[in-house]
Formats: structure tokens, sequence, C-alpha cells
């Protein structure tokens, strides 16, 4: 706060500026976070959500389908457990395609709201929340770790990745022997004032410890999109 009978000082009186402290992205002006375009798109990609789910469990249930009209018995049962294993198979084909598709490979920086990159990356965002709820048993075995190489994610040897919450694969890397708890946040994008931030997450394990430490790295350039 200002003491009594002062005032900020104009930009050309001569006051220090101060630098800017690392790690903080200068401001820019805002811009429109909502339109009726964006909502149409959101909108109709919530409808898109539950036929992926189906997309991937259809073989499967037309084979077990196929099975049970030829036999009376219950021969359909057992193919059961590989029309479970093809569902988590083409789930996850989907996901990665997808990936590829709408986004490629991601770069750190800034890009605006309401652009056509953050929508693409928003409907993948929930395709990876989709993939945790259906295909939870994924998750914390030996099978993640290649399936989020083969999404882009840099993980060393011995690392251990758990139920992560939201993760950015291109942004991530993970050294030897790391551990990614529960529902962590791992390079999590910031929406500010309209625009889409995202950073870098690397992982290391200190020499001395067993323990990881996240240092996330933000490089504030604009992008366009």
């Amino acid at each position: 706060m200002l003491p009594m009978a002062r005032a900020c000082p104009r930009e050309n009186s001569g006051a220090v500026r101060r630098p800017r402290p690392r790690g903080v992205c200068p401001s820019r002006e805002s811009r429109p976070t909502w339109s009726v375009r964006g909502a149409f798109i959101h909108a109709a990609g919530v409808f898109v959500f539950p036929f992926v789910v189906l997309a991937a469990v259809f073989p499967g249930l037309m084979l077990m389908t196929h099975l049970g009209h030829a036999d009376e018995g219950y021969t359909f049962l057992v193919v059961a457990p590989f029309a479970a294993f093809s569902f988590v198979i083409f789930l996850c084909a989907e996901v990665w395609a997808f990936k590829w598709l709408l986004l490629g490979r991601m770069k750190e920086g800034r890009y605006p709201v309401d652009g056509p990159l953050y929508r693409r990356k928003w409907f993948f965002d929930q395709l990876m929340v989709l993939s945790l709820e259906v295909t939870a048993t994924l998750y914390t075995t030996l099978y993640l770790r290649p399936w989020l190489r083969a999404l882009g994610a840099r993980i060393g040897p011995r690392s251990e990745v758990s139920t992560i919450r939201l993760i950015q694969p291109d942004l991530l890397e993970a050294g030897a022997e790391c551990f990614l708890a529960d529902d962590v946040l791992a390079g999590a994008a910031v929406v500010r004032g309209g625009w889409l931030e995202v950073g870098r997450a690397r992982w290391a394990t200190e020499p001395s410890s067993e323990t990881a430490r996240c240092s996330r790295r933000a490089r504030c350039s604009a992008m366009e999109s």
C-alpha cells in the first residue's frame, strides 16, 4: 500500500524497473474465453465419447454374440477374457490415434483458449480421463509405460506410474526410478486470461534420496495455433 499523499510513478518518470522473476509469464491482453462456436464444438465432443467406448467394446461383444447364437451352451463364456483384453487394446489404440491425429507433438508455450488447438487438447484430455475410468486395471502395471511412451512421454527405466489424473505425454520427462503417485497432475496446463499455458514437467531422483522431486519449467513464448 502507498503512504498518504503519494501516487504511483508513471512509466516515463525514471522509476527503476525491477527484473521480472524467473518462471513468471509476462502479462498479456485478455482474450474471450467463450464463444457460440466453441460451445457447439465442446457439446458435440461430449456426444463422441460414448462412441469411443462402444467402438472399443464392439468387436469382443460381436464375437461373444456370434458364439452365443451358434451354440445353445455357454461356450461364449470361453472368449470372455479375450473380449475384455481386446477392449483394452482397442481403446488404447483409439486414444493413441486421436492423440497423433489431433495434437501431433505438443510444444510448451501459450495458446489462445478460443483457438482450435485448445479444443483439440481438451478432447484429448477427456480421452485420457476416460481411459483411466474404464481401463483402470491398465494403470499401475508394467504395460502402462510402453503406452505412455507411444503417446510421446519420456520415462526412464525402473520408473513406476500409478493412476495419474492428468498428463500431457509430450511434455513429461521422468528419470530413472521415479514414482508418479495416484491422482497426480503431471504438467497440468494453466488457463488464465483467455490463454492456455503449458510447460514441460521433469521428474528426477535425487542421488542421495529415493524420493522424487518435480521441477516444472514454463516457457512463455506465444504460439500460433
